[in-house]
């Protein structure tokens, strides 16, 4: 049996294998019915984003914990409409 890595935002997970496919936790997402999930984004193309289970990304047979980075998105804004939303405010 493995022990799980704890998940967090701001995290940020190399695919275990691939040297590349760095990504870093953005958000949780919460879907009545299912586990948690969280939204990834990509750190080397911050466009690119994918939805994963927490217990995928917790895995350490699929994902490493290789430390923080700074956010790919601003904390506290869903996305890039409410952002120009808030700075028209």
């Amino acid at each position: 049996m493995f022990e799980r890595i704890e998940v967090r935002v701001g995290q940020v997970y190399q695919e275990a294998d691939r040297l590349k496919g760095k990504w870093q936790v953005e958000a949780f997402v919460r879907v009545p019915g299912i586990g948690p999930h969280v939204r990834l984004t990509s750190l080397d193309d911050r466009s690119t984003k994918r939805t994963l289970a927490a217990s995928a990304v917790g895995d350490p047979r699929r994902f490493h914990p290789i430390g923080d980075a700074e956010p790919a998105w601003t904390p506290g804004i869903s996305g890039p409409g409410e952002l120009i939303a808030k700075a028209q405010a």
